[in-house]
């Protein structure tokens, strides 16, 4: 009687034993469940990558988006393409879709919703917001009065670059230029002294041994997110001096450069203009060295102009030269030369 009663304790015990370690395990795997499916998605979701064409899409541009996955076979997954909350394409392997970007400060969310083979559903978005950059840059180099062209940056010359952010739908800034992370850039390299916050300009200048260089900037909001990109290719001018007959009543006759030329009168006053030079606002920096028929000409009162006289009324023609160099840029030098007829070769002489 007494062995019947311990084998059915025993039994109890056993029965008791093996319920509390199945509801151990169960309570066990239920999480362990949850847990993996969890991490399959983030899995899934890190293993799609989302990219847009161009990167910095401008308003009206036709934006490209493409999703890619090394790990997920996405020509088998069932892809939706959401607008707006509306779902605009879908189908088995979509990984491309095109939009058109919006105005200047719009935010349009384009959302692919992806359900691959193993049955878990992930969504990648990316938000499209056109942006503006304007690269202005301005040539610290010397030109006329009311010339009306642009200064051009010349060999060894000084340039100054300012970066304008527009991100406004109504065509203004929408932020202080201030308020961003400008990173610039020449020829790739990152030029981290003229780089940061609020460092929207800087100036360059140009080494002795010259060729065209790239200029880059990006602009980042203060939370590190890529507003824009805009580059520029710089390519250094030659120098120019033009020669313009000196009227004695009119002044530098600006409106018609001097080559080849017939003296009206007895005597010409030749003025030279330079362009380009990265001579400040006045060419003080200026030698002119003139020449008659390869011979110098003696130094003027005004080294930038020269007068030439037919005191005895000879008739000839004469080739008049000059050479302007900068004396502290060896690069900067250029020369300029005018075929002169006077005399008897004169059709309008008497």
């Amino acid at each position: 009687m007494y062995n019947k009663i311990s084998m059915l304790k025993q039994s109890q015990i056993k029965i008791y034993i093996t319920l509390t370690l199945c509801l151990s395990i169960l309570c066990f795997a239920l999480p362990l469940k949850a847990q993996t499916l969890q991490n399959i998605i983030d899995s899934t979701q890190n293993d799609i990558q989302i990219s847009i064409s161009p990167e910095y899409p401008k308003a009206g541009d036709v934006v490209a988006i493409h999703l890619q996955s090394v790990n997920v076979p996405l020509d088998q997954a069932k892809i939706s393409w959401i607008v707006g909350g509306k779902v605009i394409n879908k189908g088995l392997g979509l990984t491309d879709f095109n939009t058109t970007a919006g105005k200047i400060g719009s935010i349009s969310k384009i959302t692919a919703a992806i359900t691959t083979t193993n049955g878990s559903t992930v969504n990648k978005t990316i938000n499209i917001q056109p942006a503006d950059i304007d690269l202005l840059w301005q040539a610290t180099s010397y030109v006329p009065p009311f010339y009306q062209g642009k200064a051009l940056y010349p060999h060894q010359g000084l340039i100054t670059f300012t970066a304008v952010p527009n991100l406004s739908s109504t065509g203004n800034i929408s932020k202080s230029i201030n308020s961003y992370v400008y990173i610039w850039k020449k020829d790739g390299d990152i030029l981290s002294d003229f780089s940061g916050y609020g460092k929207n300009t800087f100036t360059l200048s140009g080494p002795i041994i010259s060729r065209p260089f790239k200029i880059e900037v990006e602009v980042k909001s203060t939370d590190g997110i890529s507003v824009g990109i805009a580059t520029e290719t710089i390519t250094p001018r030659d120098p120019k001096v033009l020669l313009y007959e000196n009227n004695p009543l009119l002044g530098i006759l600006y409106n018609q450069r001097i080559s080849n030329y017939v003296m009206p009168n007895k005597e010409l006053t030749i003025s030279a203009v330079p362009y380009f030079f990265n001579a400040g606002s006045e060419p003080s920096n200026l030698t002119y060295s003139w020449t008659m028929n390869n011979k110098s000409i003696a130094n003027q009162d005004d080294p930038s102009t020269i007068t030439v006289r037919n005191e005895n009324n000879t008739s000839g023609s004469a080739t008049i030269g000059l050479k302007v160099t900068n004396t502290l840029k060896i690069l900067q030098s250029t020369s300029n030369s005018i075929n002169l007829n006077f005399g008897n070769n004169n059709p309008n002489s008497l």
